[in-house]
């Protein structure tokens, strides 16, 4: 009887295989869930870092030089000057105005026309309404950059003009600021005429929103009129599950006060680039449109939200963690 040598085996069976891939597999998934939550924490991490640095922008830098003074979060700019001092929101506006430039005048009296939009023909431009978002980039940014070709964009912040009766002469090599440096690739626009509002980093990356109490207070009901029925500093967020919504300053879900009532809130969309609000019930004299942003607490994140979810990764100047965490 002839006995054959055992030959050694080649290669994995089916099953071996298939076990090892999931083995593959599983650290592999393991490895990259690792890899998502570091970008994500670096990067919840820059956009804290970031609201740290318009704080200091605003706190520090602008402070400085205008006596003091916050940015406003709301402001109507008339190119001619020509504010009608019966008028609440132009009132209102010239005295933040002639706190920042005290020596500029309308144009009936010498000092000319101001090219806020930057788009060469101030005579013709029609005055501006700025929200929150658009006043934290112009005011901490000033003019733009203009390669002085006609129709062109305008690009990065380059400060106001140290020109004490027109700040948007640019024309003027003396400049005051930028009091923050904004990256040219995140502003929302960069056409004439309008006003970018600053994106956070993330994506689909919304703007940061802003809050200014001036003079120390934040809703000011006595601003609103027939022609702007919202408080003043209501930020519009547009048509949210097929509504209108409005973003107001966050109060205090225990106690029904505004967080930094004397200073200024900072909110980030977060990543799902939705922040959170409400339906409140009814007009009230603060909320006359019956919407307004979630109350927030920083022992229970925010509450009363159509979608929870949305505020989860919210950040802001008032909390140290995200607004749906408790602190």
């Amino acid at each position: 009887m002839t006995v054959h040598p055992s030959r050694g085996r080649v290669g994995f069976t089916l099953v071996e295989a298939l076990v090892v891939t999931a083995i593959i597999a599983v650290l592999f998934g393991l490895v990259t869930s690792a890899v998502m939550r570091g970008l994500q924490t670096a990067e919840d991490a820059r956009v804290s870092a970031e609201i740290q640095q318009l704080s200091i922008g605003i706190n520090a830098a602008f402070k400085a030089q205008f006596n003091g003074e916050t940015p406003p979060s709301f402001i109507r700019l008339r190119p001619k000057m020509d504010y009608n001092l019966a008028d609440p929101v132009d009132a209102w506006s010239w005295t933040i105005l002639s706190k920042f430039w005290p020596q500029a005048k309308k144009q009936s009296d010498g000092g000319g026309p101001i090219d806020w939009g930057q788009t060469g023909s101030p005579m013709s431009q029609q005055p501006y309404l700025l929200q929150g978002h658009q006043c934290l980039a112009f005011f901490l940014g000033g003019a733009r950059y203009d390669n002085g070709q006609a129709g062109s964009n305008l690009g990065a912040h380059i400060g106001f003009s140290s020109n004490p009766i027109n700040p948007m002469d640019t024309t003027n090599q003396s400049r005051v600021g930028p009091f923050y440096e904004f990256a040219a690739d995140r502003l929302t626009t960069s056409a004439r005429g309008s006003f970018a509002a600053y994106k956070d980093p993330y994506n689909p990356g919304q703007p940061y929103y802003y809050f200014s109490a001036y003079r120390s207070q934040y809703v000011a009901t006595y601003l609103a009129n027939s022609n702007n029925p919202n408080p003043v500093e209501a930020i519009n967020l547009g048509t949210v599950n097929g509504r209108a919504a409005f973003l107001s300053p966050f109060r205090d879900l225990n106690n029904g006060q505004f967080y930094n009532p004397q200073t200024f809130q900072l909110v980030c969309a977060g990543r799902d680039g939705k922040i959170a609000h409400y339906a409140g019930g009814g007009r009230t004299p603060t909320h006359p449109m019956g919407w307004r942003n979630g109350n927030f607490g920083v022992n229970q994140g925010v509450d009363n939200v159509d979608n929870p979810r949305e505020a989860q990764d919210d950040l802001c100047n008032f909390h140290p963690n995200k607004m749906g965490i408790p602190k």
